[in-house]
């Protein structure tokens, strides 16, 4: 083996033990992504807005937590999109305009689960 093979794979050491870290932590996320997807489409469901700004906070929670995790993952799309809805849920303004938002958060969350 010449030196640069050797350098390489040395190299791949801390990636490969990485990645073996956050094996159970995507397991993990990505068994919760059903849930999570129930919750978004449940929220788009209801017709009252009044009834969607009760749900509203939980969900902004849900969003903050898959923002914090999914690009740490190789998520990058689902993170923003979880970004960019938990913002707009804490801002609770034109609650009944999120559902090309939520639409799309769901769409990022099930193509994470078929990755």
């Amino acid at each position: 083996m010449d030196g640069f093979s050797n350098n390489a794979s040395q190299r791949d050491e801390p990636a490969k033990a990485f990645a073996a870290m956050l094996a159970p932590v995507r397991s993990a996320f990505l068994a919760s992504l059903p849930d999570h997807i129930a919750a978004f489409e449940e929220f788009c469901e209801l017709e009252r807005d009044e009834d969607r700004l009760e749900l509203a906070g939980g969900l902004a929670r849900r969003a903050h937590r898959i923002f914090g995790v999914a690009e740490t993952l190789s998520f990058p799309k689902l993170g923003r999109s979880a970004l960019d809805l938990e913002i707009k849920l804490g801002a609770r303004t034109e609650i009944g305009a999120l559902d090309g938002l939520v639409t799309n958060f769901v769409s990022e969350m099930r193509q994470a689960l078929h990755a």
